[in-house]
């Protein structure tokens, strides 16, 4: 019982962050490719990339949602966050520029805190 609960609540929390995510960047379709066209490891990829990542956020979100395929989204979930570990981490290591694509929450504290990059 509270193993499926604590599952529940994981799988609820991942499906509101990979939604917001995915709309956000729909909503904001061209500024987010500007960013990705940006990046030296996506580049002239940004406009396939711009529309996979949502794509592929919707689908992680879709199988979180349905409890036969709840494990899937689980390994999506880690998949698709490890990716974004690893990508974050490069881009702080190997770019001297970072370009800031925040939305959201995150887009207030920016502004009020003048990060040196945004």
């Amino acid at each position: 019982m509270k193993r499926n609960l604590i599952i529940e609540i994981i799988s609820s929390l991942l499906i509101l962050l990979f939604l917001y995510t995915a709309l956000g960047k729909l909503l904001d379709y061209v500024a987010f490719k500007n960013v990705l066209n940006k990046s030296p490891l996506i580049g002239g990829k940004a406009a396939v990339v711009a529309l996979a990542l949502p794509i592929t956020e919707g689908l992680i979100a879709s199988l979180l949602f349905f409890p036969r395929s709840r494990l899937w989204g689980l390994w999506g979930s880690f998949v698709a966050m490890t990716i974004f570990t690893l990508y974050l981490a490069y881009r702080i290591i190997f770019t001297p520029n970072l370009p800031c694509s925040c939305g959201g929450v995150l887009k207030q504290y920016r502004k009020n805190m003048k990060l040196r990059y945004c």
